[in-house]
């Protein structure tokens, strides 16, 4: 009876430390996304964004959209990443990671299904997915991914806003993007949001 109780208490001790560090909450994903990258909230102004940065904060190349994007250099769970910050009208509507560590082809994949495995944990269910699927036996999802002829994509939505990611490739280069997009984002002409099947 002791080793039963034992048991039940150290279960419940491992799920309260789970809870505790990924902040487990269904209802605002993003804000939670957000909030929980360096303390970002949508609606910051460069100079507060800038101001937690401590000026490593620099100038990005312009994407042909409406966003202006500032980037710099860090690690999202212990991957080499680039970070892009994009603001409308001075104001933070979507943070934007892109990995840049050379990957082979099932490289990225397995790096794709442990942030999607990471997100599910801490978010729960996908609101929209597309796994590919290889019919051909000769290459693997990653290869196929290179080659441009899959993708694989993954939301999360909520009423603060979207989370999103995508595995693409085309003429030999792989591309994983991590997105978060404010709500409103979707209102500014020329920004898109998450992808359409």
């Amino acid at each position: 009876m002791k080793k039963k109780k034992r048991l039940a208490v150290i279960i419940v001790i491992v799920f309260l430390i789970i809870g505790g560090l990924f902040k487990i909450s269904y209802s605002e994903v993003v804000y939670e996304a957000i909030g929980g990258y360096k303390d970002f909230t949508f609606g910051m102004t460069y100079d507060e964004v800038k101001s937690i940065l401590l000026d490593k904060l620099f100038p990005a190349e312009d994407q042909g959209e409406p966003l202006t994007y500032y980037t710099f250099r860090d690690y999202f769970l212990y991957d080499s990443v680039d970070v892009y910050f994009g603001f409308y009208d001075n104001l933070l509507k979507r943070v934007w990671i892109v990995f840049s560590n050379p990957h082979s082809p099932d490289e990225w994949t397995d790096l794709f299904q442990k942030y999607q495995a990471a997100f599910l944990a801490k978010y729960g269910p996908i609101t929209k997915s597309y796994m590919p699927k290889s019919e051909d036996r000769q290459f693997t999802i990653g290869q196929l991914i290179k080659m441009g002829r899959k993708m694989w994509y993954a939301e999360w939505d909520d009423n603060y806003g979207k989370l999103w990611m995508v595995l693409a490739g085309s003429e030999g280069e792989i591309y994983f993007y991590i997105y978060f997009d404010s709500k409103d984002l979707q209102n500014i002409p020329g920004v898109q949001s998450g992808l359409q099947f």
